[in-house]
């Protein structure tokens, strides 16, 4: 059995992450500043950012090409892809978005000192990014709803600064809504 289908499923060579990163680094970079957070913290979060982007990236195409596979068979540029082409069923993807999502999960644990924090995370992120394959079966405008997913790793990257520094300000933040 070949790597090769896989890592082609997660597109590791496309820089599709940099659109995940971007509003995160922009969050990270936003509540550092309001709450003075040390650079050397600023630091290693920005570096566990960049592996969150990274592994929510690869997850989301995962599930895109098992959603999109009879779309992905009928059209030239895409039927090369591992799930059209036989390369890699659709049960090994499912179960390697699996695994993606639960080491992306270890991955958040590690960061987020709070399971309240890391309850919000992934209550977010992880719907977003799912519904998006299908929200190109309903509707005319899937970007927008990408675009809201994206985005939302802004959240994400203010949550990595006040969990670090302010927790109890998401906490009042939560009870008062």
């Amino acid at each position: 059995m070949s790597i090769k289908p896989y890592l082609e499923l997660m597109r590791i060579d496309k820089p599709g992450w940099q659109l995940v990163l971007w509003p995160m680094a922009w969050g990270l970079g936003m509540a550092a500043y309001s709450h003075n957070t040390p650079f050397d913290q600023v630091k290693t979060l920005s570096i566990k950012a960049i592996v969150s982007a990274n592994l929510i990236h690869w997850s989301c195409c995962t599930i895109n090409d098992i959603f999109d596979r009879d779309l992905d068979a009928a059209v030239e540029r895409t039927k090369t892809r591992p799930i059209p082409s036989g390369r890699v069923t659709v049960l090994f993807a499912f179960t390697f978005v699996l695994v993606q999502y639960v080491v992306g999960t270890m991955i958040l644990r590690a960061m987020y000192p709070s399971k309240t924090v890391l309850g919000l995370v992934m209550i977010e992120f992880i719907p977003a990014f799912f519904i998006y394959p299908l929200v190109k079966r309903v509707s005319h405008w899937p970007q927008a709803w990408l675009a809201f997913a994206l985005n939302i790793g802004h959240h994400g990257g203010c949550w990595f600064i006040i969990a670090l520094v302010a927790f109890h300000l998401l906490v009042e933040l939560i009870i008062k809504g």
